[in-house]
């Protein structure tokens, strides 16, 4: 009723009807609305009804890690921005080449029965299970050590050194491939050396003459054993004692008394376990009653090395070492040598 007058039309019943038909048919356009085919620039694309319709169309992005779902987030910029952010977790040089250890990939997804995180919860699940690896290069600066070269000089008492060259080390710059992985290097290869400073070898030389003399000469032999000498060279018990008998408990070390080369070792009547060192020049040193041999024949040994160890073998009253100093074959006093 408008001003009083009553408007006649359809019935009360028939607009009610008419206004639910609106309503279905406004919600079926709602519906439908986005399949219908579009036309633009010539081309058309029809997006599937079924899409729209199958669990509310809700697209995500799984993080897959060695073919394994891990996660899903909410669209691909968060997944993209995940995984650059794995990348910085661990310190890198800036040209490292950063990347994962496992297979790593983003596929998309429709949210069904998933359960989308935020970016803040995804690192915390996807940090553990992804190895972050690097490599990189880098160039070193490392020092050359010199050589030395040594040569005999016949005319300097052996013992005797001197310098004819100061050596000086070198410089070479190598290229590393540096590896590592969550911020840990692992390996680490030479792949190029640049030599930026030649090495400059020492010269020295070392005497080889031997001096026969007794004390007083220039070179003498070293005491093969600490002790004091407990017999000494002479006649004892009307029979010639050609050595001195030095105090060495069983197993004490015995060393070289001079530099030399290893010419007998073995057993010897009367000697027991004896060791014999050249020395050149015609002196010869014995080593005798050892319970153990240290070196062989053929074998190189310089002053103060270990040759074997003191015992009491053959004829001996008690543990000692027999030493003797032999010169062109005949035994001399060692007291005018050792010191």
């Amino acid at each position: 009723m408008i001003e009083g007058k009553e408007l006649t039309g359809l019935p009360t019943q028939d607009r009610g009807k008419q206004r639910v038909v609106g309503i279905i048919a406004f919600i079926v356009f709602l519906v439908l609305a986005p399949a219908i085919c579009l036309i633009a620039d010539g081309n058309s694309r029809t997006v599937l009804l079924e899409e729209r319709l199958s669990d509310s169309g809700i697209k995500g992005v799984a993080v897959i890690v060695d073919g394994e779902e891990k996660l899903v987030l909410k669209s691909r910029a968060e997944a993209e921005n995940l995984i650059t952010w794995l990348k910085t977790v661990y310190p890198a040089e800036p040209d490292a080449v950063v990347g994962f250890k496992e297979t790593v990939e983003l596929t998309e997804v429709i949210i069904s029965g998933r359960e989308a995180v935020d970016f803040d919860t995804a690192k915390s699940l996807i940090q553990p299970l992804v190895t972050v690896t690097f490599s990189f290069r880098v160039a070193v600066r490392e020092e050359v050590p010199f050589l030395v070269e040594v040569r005999k000089d016949s005319q300097l008492p052996r013992g005797e050194q001197k310098v004819v060259r100061k050596g000086a080390p070198g410089e070479k710059i190598v290229t590393y491939q540096v590896t590592g992985e969550n911020g840990l290097e692992t390996g680490r290869v030479a792949v190029a050396e640049e030599m930026v400073q030649e090495v400059v070898p020492a010269v020295v030389t070392r005497g080889s003459q031997v001096m026969l003399a007794s004390r007083g000469s220039v070179v003498r032999l070293y005491q093969p054993v600490p002790g004091g000498v407990i017999s000494p060279y002479g006649w004892r018990d009307g029979r010639m004692h050609e050595g001195v008998d030095l105090a060495a408990g069983v197993g004490s070390p015995v060393v070289a008394a001079a530099g030399g080369t290893v010419t007998n070792t073995g057993w010897e009547d009367g000697y027991g376990k004896i060791v014999e060192i050249s020395h050149g020049g015609g002196l010869v040193t014995r080593y005798a009653h050892l319970s153990s041999i240290k070196v062989s024949v053929g074998q190189a040994v310089s002053e103060r090395e270990l040759i074997g160890l003191a015992g009491a073998t053959g004829n001996a009253s008690g543990p000692h070492l027999h030493f003797e100093v032999i010169v062109n074959g005949r035994q001399r006093n060692p007291a005018g040598y050792i010191f």
